[in-house]
């Protein structure tokens, strides 16, 4: 990969049809053409949203935004789904979310290629009192039809007046959930292998979500490439 940036670079200063080389230039400009491709693949995506600066980027069915509210310290409180619009391009990502979930479980959605396309889980508190119980719930939203939910006992406790860090790694049909850094679930799915994440909330639930992040390729080599080109999951569909 150094080798294509440098070359990238050096053939990025070649005239693409100069009058002495127009053969030439045609064949360099291809050469052009497919490192700039090469790079735009492997460059680093990282989407964050705070909800400080209102919903403009989440998109849901017909009066979504009504459902979902703001508390007085500027957590957002999910109501029906709604996906983040920037992130439905992407495949294999690593999503990552505060929230504190106050009552009842706390919703998300990943690989969402649409509204009736997509992958749900839920933490879900299995018991009452200042420290409690968690299960894993989830199940696959295929052309609208909801298939069955399968629930999984987490190896971990909560704390209800705490935020939980959650991490979810998607890479190609493998899933990877950790809450608070630790490995609490992992499962192969192979039905949905692109889409974005979403957030909603179950009748009875009282979450509050304060940050979502999302990456791709986001190492050395990744951020590298972002400074050349901008990553191809953040060009315009």
């Amino acid at each position: 990969m150094p080798v294509v940036l440098l070359s990238w670079l050096w053939l990025a200063r070649v005239p693409e049809e100069p009058t002495s080389r127009r053969a030439l230039g045609s064949g360099i400009s291809t050469v052009i053409q497919d490192l700039r491709r090469a790079v735009e693949r492997r460059a680093a995506t990282r989407l964050d949203d705070d909800f400080r600066s209102g919903l403009g980027a989440w998109r849901g069915e017909a009066k979504w935004a009504e459902t979902w509210s703001y508390d007085a310290a500027g957590f957002v409180r999910p109501g029906k789904l709604a996906l983040w619009v920037p992130s439905l391009r992407l495949a294999d990502y690593q999503m990552e979310f505060l929230a504190q979930i106050e009552r009842g479980g706390l919703s998300w959605v990943f690989r969402a290629r649409d509204l009736r396309n997509y992958y749900a889980a839920r933490l879900l508190v299995v018991d009452e009192g200042p420290s409690v119980a968690a299960a894993l719930v989830r199940h696959a939203v295929i052309e609208g039809r909801a298939g069955p939910r399968e629930r999984t006992p987490l190896p971990l406790a909560l704390a209800r007046a705490s935020m939980q860090r959650v991490r979810l790694e998607a890479r190609g049909s493998i899933f990877a959930l950790y809450v608070n850094g630790q490995l609490v679930a992992h499962w192969a799915d192979e039905r949905l292998p692109s889409g974005g994440i979403g957030f909603f909330g179950e009748p009875g639930d009282r979450v509050r979500l304060r940050r979502v992040t999302l990456s791709h390729q986001d190492d050395l080599l990744g951020r590298l490439c972002a400074l050349l080109a901008a990553p191809a999951a953040d060009k315009e569909l």
